[in-house]
């Protein structure tokens, strides 16, 4: 599933996280330890990614 766009490739800081390019990236299998959606949505709308 791509959760980002190409603009994710104009972005300050891009550099620092596309050395994973292709990893691919694992949630915690504890639904308590996962991140809650509301903090999902709240940090993809300040950084202007779509909702998934």
């Amino acid at each position: 599933m791509l959760l980002y766009s190409d603009s994710v490739l104009d972005l300050e800081g891009y550099e620092e996280f596309s050395r994973l390019e292709g990893e691919e990236l694992t949630l915690p299998t504890a639904d308590e330890q996962r991140p809650h959606a509301t903090f999902l949505a709240a940090h993809r709308g300040m950084h202007g990614f779509e909702s998934v």
